[in-house]
């Protein structure tokens, strides 16, 4: 196979890039990591000399013209924080593969999810693509939700596909063809927004309990109310707020409330369960939930935890901003803060 150069390829706040002897400390990091157990031909001691061969090993691979090996950098320091592969053995054929691994310290980022992305567009442009296959063990369920959320669909279960230390594993198999739009259509057209009603209530009180757990570990505090309400204290706000719920099937795995206060449209519970987290449901019911303000509202506001970090970026992309946080009302988390954005019409 000829010769291939790793471009540099910018999108989403990252750059995929060729690895250089400054990645040294993230791939060493990585050698140990119990998660990333599958990186092959890697030595298990966390040595330089285990870490500059894995790098001279990605420099291999195109020079070899097996496919392009790129870091994954942050956009702005350059930072190694993982890896990701289109490996273009089977491109003759039509088929490329794609694989990757994130660094312990960046995960919960949306790294992957970011990286995939950039990668499946880099790889629609090889000649002749058809399809791009990923293949995820069923633990791993970040992955698998980076890959929906980029326009990949599960094929199913492939039994002892992989062999990890001479282990096989079974895999799930995830494929996009070339023919589909970006994006993740497919797992979430099918959900249908209804209003809530009171049959919902118990189904709202498990999902949200759910949901705020990891608000309870991200802000270190068990100062929430919707980890202790009850049914009826569920039943109740469903009747005083307007709420929409979103269902798979016969499944509740989403919703969100609103209320007008004055001239402020107030938004909050905007739940969706663990895991679908990453497939943009949330975007998907923030504007809807936006679109039923009455025409007195003229300000859009929310409350989350200050240490939220994925709440706020989801409502920062969303036009919010951190507004003074010094005197919010009882019934949100301890140490919340407040965000605002104007109503457009």
């Amino acid at each position: 196979m000829p010769s291939l150069i790793v471009p540099v390829v910018r999108g989403d706040g990252i750059r995929l890039r060729p690895f250089t002897s400054t990645d040294l400390a993230t791939v060493m990091t990585a050698v140990v990591d119990p998660l990333i157990d599958w990186i092959p031909a890697v030595a298990p001691e966390a040595t330089q000399a285990a870490a500059r061969d894995y790098i001279d090993r990605q420099q291999e691979r195109a020079r070899d013209g097996a496919g392009f090996s790129f870091a994954i950098a942050d956009a702005d320091t350059d930072e190694a924080m993982g890896q990701i592969g289109v490996w273009l053995t089977d491109a003759r054929n039509g088929l490329i593969r794609i694989g990757y691994w994130v660094s312990t310290e960046h995960r919960g980022k949306r790294v992957a999810s970011r990286a995939l992305r950039v990668a499946t567009q880099f790889a629609l442009q090889v000649d002749g693509v058809v399809r791009i296959e990923m293949d995820i063990e069923p633990w791993n369920t970040r992955s698998r939700r980076a890959a929906l959320g980029v326009g990949y669909r599960c094929e199913g279960l492939s039994r002892g596909a992989i062999r990890i230390e001479g282990v096989p594993r079974d895999v799930f198999r995830y494929a996009r063809l070339a023919s589909e739009p970006d994006g993740d259509p497919s797992a979430t057209a099918d959900m249908v927004i209804a209003d809530g009603t009171d049959e919902d209530a118990a189904e709202l009180l498990v999902l949200q309990r759910c949901c705020w757990v990891s608000e309870a570990i991200a802000n270190d505090t068990l100062d929430i109310p919707p980890l202790h309400e009850s049914l009826d204290d569920v039943a109740s706000w469903i009747r005083s707020w307007t709420v929409l719920t979103m269902r798979d099937g016969p499944r509740l795995v989403a919703a969100v409330r609103g209320r007008l206060i004055g001239e402020t449209w107030e938004i909050g519970r905007l739940m969706v369960a663990p895991d679908l987290a990453g497939l943009g449901i949330g975007r998907r019911l923030l504007a809807q939930i936006e679109r039923l303000a009455p025409t007195e509202a003229m300000t859009f506001e929310l409350f989350t935890g200050a240490r939220s970090g994925r709440n706020i970026d989801l409502y920062e992309r969303s036009g919010y901003r951190v507004v003074d946080s010094s005197a919010v009302p009882p019934g949100h988390i301890s140490g919340a803060v407040v965000l605002r954005k104007p109503v457009q019409r």
